[in-house]
């Protein structure tokens, strides 16, 4: 699908919330957002998130993307002062808060099971044969 948002509107929430005097260049934000939102379109099968709903998707998870990149301190401290910067709890998309308003406005709540899926890792089960190989097997009639 072709991306949804632009450097325009990701630069426009980070100025929002942050000040920010020369952001870089987000087209790789862009890209990893739009690769995720792709999915939501795809995942959502009831087609209960709008284009629109996309584009702020897509866009809160650049910024999303980008401020995971650039970390901001949790506390600076001088002499005299200090600075505790707004709080930004959990991991994965929960980690910002771009990426708790994406999953608020995935409707689907395909971004909240993948957030979910993520923090408990890829789960896989695997069955083991401990019997023999089919020759070294007795047929059934010949067995006491």
């Amino acid at each position: 699908m072709a991306v949804r948002t632009t450097d325009a509107k990701v630069k426009a929430i980070l100025l929002s919330q942050y000040d920010l005097d020369n952001t870089p260049a987000l087209t790789d934000f862009i890209t990893e957002a739009n690769l995720l939102t792709d999915w939501v379109d795809t995942c959502d099968t009831d087609n209960d998130v709008s284009d629109a709903l996309l584009t702020l998707i897509e866009t809160n998870l650049a910024a999303h993307f980008y401020k995971i990149a650039e970390q901001g301190a949790a506390e600076e401290k001088t002499a005299d002062a200090s600075v505790t910067f707004r709080g930004e709890s959990g991991m994965y998309l929960e980690s910002t808060l771009f990426g708790q308003k994406a999953i608020t406005l995935d409707v689907s709540g395909c971004l909240a099971k993948r957030n979910s899926m993520s923090k408990k890792g890829k789960q896989t089960i695997s069955l083991d044969w401990l019997g023999k190989i089919p020759s070294n097997q007795i047929d059934y009639t010949d067995r006491d």
